[in-house]
């Protein structure tokens, strides 16, 4: 009976480290799997704020494609004032040319010279 017994406590024995052992690999399991989550979370957190930078970016671009919009408008506005300046002065200038030939020709006429 005393073997049987102390074969019984060594199976007892050997189930206990075997579950001690089990146990202690367990903990090594999670302890990893902490670790991987930890270092998830701060991947997450990291990608979050490469993502809040990155929509500020697309704010500040969006403000500046407006700006250069505007000032592209602002631009084809004072172009389009210049042509009708320029048109406005060649008018005159023609209008003026025509006014001193015709001076010049009454001038002429009337048999007086222009100095």
């Amino acid at each position: 009976m005393k073997k049987l017994e102390k074969a019984r406590l060594e199976k007892n024995h050997l189930q206990s480290d075997l579950f001690i052992g089990q146990i202690d690999h367990m903990a090594e399991v999670i302890d990893r799997l902490r670790l991987q989550i930890k270092e998830q979370q701060m991947a997450i957190i990291a990608k979050d704020q490469h993502i809040n930078n990155l929509n500020k970016a697309i704010v500040n671009l969006n403000k500046a494609i407006v700006a250069k919009d505007q000032h592209i408008a602002n631009l084809e506005r004072f172009i389009r004032n210049l042509t009708m300046e320029i048109v406005e002065i060649k008018k005159y200038s023609v209008f003026y040319n025509l006014l001193l030939r015709f001076q010049k020709e009454l001038l002429t006429w009337f048999g007086k010279s222009r100095k």
